[in-house]
């Protein structure tokens, strides 16, 4: 199964999210196929603060505005239905990985953070539920997939606080 990142680059804080991305596929997708990023933005200005060194292969996306309908309807030619698309946990993301989970007629989930496949080749996630008490671990139906990760769990220690890198 492949992966693909899905970046918004007209958010002001695109680079340190592409670099989040890098230490979750770096931790979690090595047994994945990297797919093309999928940069979206409302003009090319957004490009400007994109390094190119922390994707391999991209893709360009643009909309008119950074409305959920025009972005999906932006995005939606470039779904394959059996492929993983990962959004930053950001709000606008969570609305859009739902939206493009139902209209592809695949699965989604928010807040995730950990990305896994059983020994069977089933997919599974894992998310914080009851208030970060608990972690489940939930078995998407069917591709393709659409997630928000959450970096903000990882390497949490909660008796401590955040972690320092």
């Amino acid at each position: 199964m492949r992966y693909h990142f899905i970046i918004h680059m007209d958010n002001p804080n695109a680079v340190k999210r592409m670099q989040e991305q890098k230490g979750f596929a770096k931790k979690y997708l090595a047994g994945f196929e990297e797919g093309e990023a999928i940069l979206l933005s409302s003009g090319k200005e957004g490009l400007k603060q994109c390094g190119w060194h922390h994707v391999r292969e991209a893709v360009l996306v643009t909309a008119e505005d950074d409305s959920p309908e025009t972005l999906l309807e932006a995005l939606a030619p470039l779904i394959c239905r059996e492929d993983m698309y990962l959004f930053s946990g950001e709000l606008q993301n969570m609305q859009l990985t739902v939206r493009l989970g139902y209209r592809m007629d695949g699965s989604s989930a928010n807040g995730i953070h950990a990305v896994s496949v059983n020994g069977d080749g089933e997919l599974s996630v894992k998310r914080m539920m009851y208030a970060n008490h608990m972690e489940a671990v939930c078995a998407p139906g069917k591709a393709p997939f659409s997630f928000p990760w959450q970096m903000a769990w990882i390497g949490r220690n909660w008796n401590k606080g955040p972690s320092r890198l």
